[in-house]
């Protein structure tokens, strides 16, 4: 029996991938669950770490995001897993489409002026860390 290989799983850091072989759409969907939970693991680790990190699907909006990402935002967790990256750039209309195309494509950092709910700006900078599923990329932000 020959088996399929599909790319189901995280990639980090240079494109280090893990590949998953299944037989049939089962086991597939077992190995995804699998998968699904040890990102969730990976995810944890990150809860504690005192660097603010992000996680943002293909549209830009935040899947996660950690405490200290909450605290440099000064937005909390359950509102800012609801929103996107843009909602941040207002400050600077004309380029915001830039910006968000540069955000998904670029695998450099990028330095950004943004504007809290409060009305505050900030510089920060996006690092892209890498992806740890199909359309979710992780970024670090710095200051």
């Amino acid at each position: 029996m020959d088996v399929e290989y599909g790319w189901v799983g995280m990639g980090f850091d240079e494109g280090v991938n893990m590949n998953i072989g299944y037989e049939n759409e089962t086991e597939y969907k077992q190995e995804i669950l699998k998968l699904n939970k040890q990102i969730e693991g990976f995810l944890n680790m990150f809860d504690s770490m005192s660097e603010p990190y992000i996680r943002v699907d293909e549209e830009l909006r935040l899947t996660y995001a950690n405490d200290a990402a909450c605290a440099l935002l000064e937005t909390p967790k359950d509102q800012l897993e609801s929103m996107r990256i843009t909602d941040f750039l207002d400050v600077i209309p004309l380029i915001n489409q830039e910006v968000s195309s540069t955000l998904k494509t670029s695998n450099e950092s990028e330095r950004q002026i943004i504007q809290l709910h409060t009305g505050a700006l900030k510089q920060i900078e996006f690092i892209r860390m890498g992806s740890l599923s199909e359309g979710q990329q992780f970024y670090r932000l710095g200051m």
